[in-house]
């Protein structure tokens, strides 16, 4: 099946069993309760399992006039019918240790017997029976898609690798589905069971049937219970009931129900009379009830609470990516074969349809002849002028659903004139195939000789819309057009971090300096994060990588002489409370047990001051720094003879590019100079940490290059077993 009808009958299930599906979760996290009081209640007698029947029984007769029966409920507690040494009938729940009463005979809790009514018939009767019934068996069919939808986007390999989406509702409806849909399943399937066992479609637990002979009903050789072969390997937490006998004459016998048999026990000899078999489906009957009830474990009662509260919020996820999937919907005006712009776009979760929908919206106001359309809804164009793709990603490189057949229909069917056209692709660093099917877009339109390129390739990390507003306004300077672009912001939930100290060797412009920040409220991160601020509510973000040092923020600034954000923050004095927001950046954090080659440039050093501290083994730690002078190498003079002296670095080297003494160099002079040793290291699967300028990144990554040449091991063959690690902007 597509990955398109795996999603639309994931919804069309969920949309026609949400409503049963929501009172049946809420009742039955609820009901999860119940064992778990049972399991807490001074009437429990606990683990039943280690008590032989027959002790239990000799014992009991032993302390009373006369045992009438046993009973073992459903929530495990032992009852007891007894006439007292006194001769008063009694019933009550027993210790089966102490053989003590622990507690009268219970009511039912009007609490769990509403819930449990509501739970299973809705107070609607067998209507109501029937409507429960069919919604676990499309709680079936949604664990089924979903897990079918999860694999196809993670992949069996990256089936529990870290899920990095944006969107609060898929990012969680993905994270707790890989957790909880084995257990709803198995709700599903036993709440399914249940219900086809009420409808009597299931083999049924029949009244036991006993054949007895005459020649079993014998008073000779007596034995104590203790010595009645036919019970000595029955445990008490297997039985249901136990009937004493009414008289002492041979024609009355003990029978005792267990869970999956009935027995016929002679009162003298304890030699079996009969024994009645319940079956094989009763067994699976009993675990299918346990299962879906959590009979017996607070363990598992505790496991179905959650999976009902995940059912909870699988629906309200679920309807919010739903809802989000269809906003910014736009109808056409211009008919397609009029429309000289056209707008194209491949989206899985809604936020490229989105974009589109907005830049359309946008462009028309000022271009009546622009039509939008899905990726592959693709044909011949017979007035296109400009074309315009706007897709994400999914899964590993591969098509969003609706874009799957765009490139056959393209190469099928190019455009027969000559066309300007532009690829943004949106998606996440965090994915190793960041953007890859814009990238195949991308490449597979610029070889059409009709084709020019309007814009290069945009790729847009985290769906920031900021970033997609600077392509769109060097768009409008190319296109000569000008029209406002309304993107609703994002919600960031941010925090508020306090500054501890403000470090600067001076405060001139394009100097840099360094801030250290503690959170007020804590959110766990590590070296090589990402710290976001918007200076003065600025509705526009700036991300800087930081370095955990004793559980504080460390960040290294650039001042820019016009910089908003940055001379904001060189402002701020100690006490002072900004408002910051942790980005987990976990394809840049320090490998475990890895030896690494640390390169950095101007103020990309912070984080690898984190690491060489975070490092807690023998592995190595190298570092490669190049800056501008010897003196600006000062600001981080409280941190590196630290870790030096604590030989968390093993070695470090400094480049300077402007320093009046020393001679000039750039950080890939030292790896040049270094070549052997960088190679043989990469040879040994040492990892290299890159982080700094993308300048700088595309500087050092053709220095690798060219000093890998000479190994068997290129540097592609490096990136691709993650040998190298970038965080450069």
């Amino acid at each position: 099946m597509t990955l398109s009808i795996w999603r639309l009958s994931h919804l069309c299930l969920t949309l026609l069993a949400s409503g049963f599906l929501l009172i049946a979760s809420i009742t039955g996290a609820m009901l999860t309760l119940e064992p778990i009081k049972n399991q807490s209640s001074p009437a429990h007698p606990g683990n039943l399992s280690s008590i032989r029947i027959t002790e239990f029984i000799s014992t009991l007769q032993e302390n009373y006039l006369e045992v009438i029966d046993i009973k073992i409920d459903k929530n495990e507690f032992v009852q007891v019918a007894v006439i007292t040494n006194d001769g008063d009938f009694s019933e009550f729940y027993i210790d089966p240790i102490s053989f003590k009463k622990i507690g009268d005979i219970e009511k039912k809790s009007e609490f769990f017997e509403f819930n449990r009514s509501l739970h299973r018939s809705l107070f609607m009767g067998e209507a109501g029976r029937l409507l429960i019934g069919i919604s676990s068996f499309l709680l079936i069919l949604i664990a089924i898609s979903g897990i079918a939808l999860l694999l196809k986007q993670l992949t069996l390999k990256g089936f529990f690798s870290r899920v990095e989406v944006s969107s609060f509702a898929q990012r969680w409806h993905i994270r707790t589905g890989r957790l909880s849909l084995i257990i709803i399943l198995i709700i599903g399937i036993t709440g399914s069971l249940m219900s086809l066992d009420r409808f009597e479609l299931t083999p049924q637990k029949k009244e036991a049937k006993h054949i007895i002979k005459p020649e079993k009903l014998v008073d000779e050789p007596f034995k104590t219970i203790n010595e009645f072969s036919a019970l000595q390997t029955v445990k008490l937490n297997e039985v249901e009931l136990i009937l004493f006998p009414f008289s002492p004459d041979k024609e009355d016998y003990f029978q005792i129900t267990l869970h999956d048999r009935d027995l016929l026990v002679n009162q003298f000899t304890g030699e079996l009379i009969n024994e009645y078999s319940f079956g094989k489906w009763n067994s699976l009957s009993s675990l299918s009830y346990n299962l879906h009830t959590g009979k017996g474990s607070t363990t598992w009662s505790v496991v179905l609470f959650i999976g009902c509260l995940n059912i909870l919020f699988f629906i309200y996820s679920g309807f919010r990516i739903f809802i989000t999937r269809k906003k910014g919907v736009v109808k056409n005006k211009m008919r397609i074969e009029n429309a000289e712009t056209v707008i194209l776009f491949g989206s899985e979760n809604g936020t490229s349809k989105y974009v589109a929908a907005q830049l359309f919206k946008a462009l028309r106001k000022n271009n009546g002849s622009i039509y939008i359309d899905d990726l592959d809804a693709y044909k011949e164009y017979k007035s296109l002028k400009r074309l315009i793709i706007i897709t994400s990603t999914y899964g590993e490189g591969e098509a969003p659903s609706n874009a799957k057949k765009f490139i056959a229909r393209f190469i099928a069917n190019p455009p027969e004139h000559d066309f300007q056209f532009t690829v943004v692709g949106f998606g996440s660093h965090y994915y190793p195939k960041f953007c890859q099917f814009a990238k195949d877009v991308h490449s597979e339109i610029v070889v059409c000789s009709k084709a020019k390129i309007l814009l290069p390739l945009e790729t847009i990390h985290d769906q920031s819309y900021v970033q997609f507003q600077n392509w769109y306004d060097t768009f409008q300077e190319r296109i000569g057009e000008s029209a406002t672009l309304k993107l609703s912001p994002q919600k960031r939930k941010v925090h508020s971090s306090q500054i501890i100290r403000n470090i600067a060797l001076t405060r001139d412009k394009n100097e840099s300096f360094l801030l250290q920040l503690k959170q007020k409220r804590f959110v766990r991160f590590k070296s090589g994060d990402l710290l976001a601020i918007a200076p003065n509510n600025d509705a526009t973000e700036r991300f800087y990588s930081i370095a955990r040092i004793n559980r504080e923020i460390l960040v290294s600034i650039r001042k820019h002489e016009f910089g908003t954000c940055s001379n904001y923050l060189s402002s701020q004095t100690k006490g002072k409370s900004i408002p910051t927001r942790i980005i987990r950046n976990s394809k840049f954090h320090l490998p475990r047990n890895k030896n690494v080659i640390c390169i950095a440039n101007g103020t990309g050093i912070a984080p690898f001051l984190g690491m060489a501290q975070e490092k807690r083994n023998s592995r190595a730690f190298y570092l490669f720094w190049g800056g501008k002078s010897k003196k600006s190498l000062e600001l981080y003079e409280g941190y590196l003879p630290t870790l030096t002296g604590i030989n968390a670095i093993s070695g470090a080297q400094y480049a300077f590019s402007q320093d009046p003494i020393e001679t000039k160099r750039y950080v890939q002079d030292l790896l040049i100079q270094d070549g052997q040793f960088i190679r043989k290291s990469l040879e040994d699967s040492f990892v290299i940490l890159i982080c700094g300028s993308v300048d700088m990144q595309k500087d050092v990554l053709k220095t690798l290059e060219n000093i890998m040449k000479e190994s068997d091991k290129t540097l592609l063959k490096c990136q691709q077993e993650g040998q190298i690690m970038v965080d450069c902007y």
